[in-house]
């Protein structure tokens, strides 16, 4: 009968071929079909009772790893060679772990020694470089790699400058963290039902240190929201710490008449911003409305949703286009590369393309343009994206000034520090632990 330590790696065995059958329909679903990894991960796993919690968990990690690692997967592996096995075990590598299934070291016909001189090298670059030498991908080791080379070489020239595309590239080997909004900002009692709500979980909550409202779950902590009764109740909601910043760009009040400002979302999607002006108003006892609308309809019966759990009686969710309306602030929170976004969803970097760009950064503009005939004299227009590139943003913005004299960039204190910035603030992943993104702030001339 086997021992104790064969029934172990027979186990360990058999979890890995798993993985990579699982990787190997990942990349299927995500190539040929384009459909997000994280839906892909949520349907195989929905439709395969099989997968335990532990399962599900050792699973998705290892295939995010992996596509977060794709960029520099790509240098060392040929097109036809990027099997599953192939690429977890490369991954592997990269993140310095030196204990691999035999089933992944098969296809290279090389003893696992190698690699873990690989993965003993202290940077990652420097175990690409390993690992290019090992598997003949460069000569005389004379390339030396970046952490900006796991980025497609054709968006380098997007970034506003080169420290824009490290700070983006650094933060791809990491998991984001998952961030939180308050729906009553300042109120101390349900701030401490929450806090107290998580604590029985055995989790202490991350709160930034000038946003107040917002907090994060630690690094490596994950939680069922469901099984809290203060989300269920509507006291928090989770937002992304940079899309609470582009919200917030919009709301800053700046006259005394905005205590009754009537608010449009322009670009309204799920509503988590929506939901977060309206809490505004709801909490500084301010009188003003907030008009929801998006062109997917099955989003905005999500914000209708999220909207009747938190009791808010503020928000109106549209059906048309408010067409001859005008409102005190229109936020267009526009469709953009979600560039800021890879490290939460690492596959779509390989996906977008120079084309598929262009025609964005076209669309945004229109519903800038759009939304724009819906600010009253003295109102104010907030654009606003989860990007991080130079075209979809300060470009942007330039252009809709040039072509509407009418509107100005106004100043605002930046959500994550306090500092007036002038008219437009870019948030990168390092400036908060956070998702990239993009805020402008106009004020149409009365």
């Amino acid at each position: 009968m086997p021992g104790e330590e064969e029934k172990k790696n027979r186990l360990a065995e058999a979890q890995a071929r798993e993985c990579a059958s699982v990787l190997e329909r990942a990349f299927s679903a995500v190539f040929t079909s384009r459909q997000a990894l994280d839906r892909f991960l949520a349907e195989t796993f929905r439709n395969s009772p099989k997968y335990g919690s532990k399962d599900r968990r050792r699973i998705g990690d290892a295939l995010f790893r992996v596509f977060r690692d794709f960029g520099f997967l790509c240098l060392l592996l040929k097109e036809g060679e990027r099997t599953a096995e192939k690429c977890l075990l490369l991954s592997s590598v990269l993140a310095g772990e030196k204990e691999y299934p035999a089933c992944f070291l098969a296809p290279f016909a090389l003893p696992a020694e190698r690699f873990r001189e690989a993965a003993e090298r202290s940077s990652v670059p420097g175990r690409v470089q390993s690992l290019s030498l090992l598997l003949e991908r460069s000569t005389g080791g004379e390339r030396q790699f970046s952490l900006t080379d796991n980025l497609p070489s054709w968006v380098l020239p997007h970034f506003p400058d080169r420290t824009s595309a490290e700070d983006t590239a650094n933060a791809l080997p990491e998991r984001s963290p998952v961030w939180f909004r308050s729906n009553f900002p300042g109120e101390e009692k349900k701030t401490e039902r929450i806090v107290q709500d998580f604590g029985k979980a055995g989790i202490e909550l991350v709160f930034h240190a000038f946003k107040k409202d917002a907090f994060r779950l630690p690094e490596g902590k994950r939680i069922l929201l469901q099984d809290l009764a203060s989300f269920r109740e509507g006291l928090f909601e989770v937002q992304d710490l940079s899309s609470q910043c582009i919200g917030q760009a919009c709301f800053f009040p700046k006259r005394e008449e905005e205590n009754s400002a009537r608010i449009f979302d322009c670009c309204a999607g799920g509503g988590g911003k929506t939901l977060q002006m309206a809490a505004f108003l709801r909490v500084q006892g301010k009188k003003g409305h907030v008009y929801a609308w998006d062109t997917r309809k099955n989003k905005l019966e999500e914000t209708f949703r999220r909207g009747k759990k938190g009791g808010f009686s503020n928000i109106t969710v549209l059906e048309e286009f408010p067409a001859g309306e005008t409102f005190d602030k229109v936020l267009v929170d526009a469709p953009c590369s979600g560039s800021g976004r890879w490290r939460r969803a690492p596959e779509q970097r390989f996906l977008l393309t120079e084309e598929e760009l262009s025609r964005l950064k076209e669309t945004q503009l229109e519903i800038l343009e759009r939304a724009a005939s819906c600010v009253k004299e003295g109102g104010v227009l907030s654009y606003g994206t989860c990007s991080v590139f130079r075209d979809e943003n300060r470009e942007t913005a330039e252009k809709f000034l040039t072509l509407h004299p009418e509107f100005a960039l106004e100043s605002f204190p930046s959500p994550l520090t306090g500092e007036e910035c002038s008219g437009m603030l870019a948030i990168l992943p390092s400036h908060g632990n956070c998702d990239g993104a993009f805020a402008a702030r106009f004020r149409k001339k009365s």
